[in-house]
């Protein structure tokens, strides 16, 4: 058959092959679920990303794992059954580290098809890690400011301790800045 695909086109074969290779390779967690949370299709990041979670467990169901971590998400995928696309666009619905292992995960749902829903999961730990780091540098540098200054260290003053420029410094005197 796959000598008689056109020139430049790939057979269907070869193209199944490489959809498989890359849902298998996927850095992203990939779930295919049906409404009620029964898993058809994993990939090895999901796995590897709800190991924790999982133990000794099975993935047969989704959403066992998914009370434990993310129960609002099981509402999410049940409650408008008809709706297609992202389900609970615009919300992010994390899974904190202490949930589930070393790494905050983002968990999405897309349903792709009646009775078929994509989940997806994202792990967020570089940019929560970002974010902390930011939060704390921003904490310093408000404590840092609060800190009296050193005598000598302030805004330098004119010598008539005006403060305004040009009022007790010979030089600046007829200056247009006085």
């Amino acid at each position: 058959m796959s000598g008689d695909a056109p020139p430049g086109r790939r057979d269907d074969a070869q193209e199944l092959q490489d959809l498989r290779q890359f849902f298998y390779q996927c850095p992203v967690g990939l779930f295919e679920i049906d409404d009620d949370g029964l898993v058809y299709k994993v990939n090895p990041a999901a796995v590897a990303m709800l190991a924790p979670a999982i133990g000794s467990g099975d993935l047969a169901k989704l959403f066992p794992i998914l009370d434990q971590l993310a129960p609002q998400m099981i509402s999410v995928i049940s409650q408008d059954r008809a709706r297609m696309g992202p389900l609970a666009a615009g919300e992010r619905i994390l899974i904190p580290a202490e949930a589930h292992g070393v790494s905050s995960l983002e968990i999405r749902a897309v349903r792709v098809a009646a009775g078929r829903v994509m989940v997806v999961l994202l792990d967020v730990s570089a940019e929560r890690r970002l974010a902390a780091e930011g939060d704390r540098l921003f904490v310093r540098k408000r404590r840092l400011m609060r800190r009296p200054l050193r005598p000598g260290t302030g805004p330098k003053q004119s010598p008539s301790g005006s403060g305004r420029p040009g009022t007790g410094c010979r030089r600046c005197r007829g200056s247009r800045l006085a």
